[in-house]
């Protein structure tokens, strides 16, 4: 593995979500280009309250993730996977807050796609 010492961090906001305060049950969104090492997915925490949590994670290309936060009031743990399918489109899960499905939480609100300098 070779890793430059420089790093360039260019992000391109790639997908927009168009109702980012409604459910969002499991689907396959597309990206409007392939041309990134990785990817910042932003996601509400919760739409259900006054207070929402604005939070995001990371994946490199070909990779997924299992996004979770767990609710300060109530301590409910809640999870939504991921997957980078092929690196021009994204399979998202349904929510889970604790065994059920909910599809209020973690709502993604975009996706932002980075270009570095950085060879795995």
């Amino acid at each position: 593995m070779k890793i430059n010492n420089k790093l360039t961090k260019q992000g391109t906001i790639l997908w927009t979500n168009p109702n980012p305060t409604s459910s969002f049950e499991a689907q396959t969104i597309t990206l409007s280009s392939d041309n990134y090492d990785f990817y910042e997915v932003y996601c509400t925490y919760n739409n259900s309250s006054a207070r929402h949590y604005l939070n995001s994670w990371k994946t490199i290309k070909g990779n997924g993730i299992v996004m979770s936060e767990t609710g300060y009031s109530t301590g409910l743990l809640v999870r939504r996977k991921i997957d980078v399918t092929d690196n021009s489109h994204l399979l998202i899960f349904d929510s889970k807050a604790g065994n059920d499905t909910n599809n209020t939480y973690l709502i993604p609100v975009y996706v932002i796609g980075y270009k570095t300098n950085i060879n795995l």
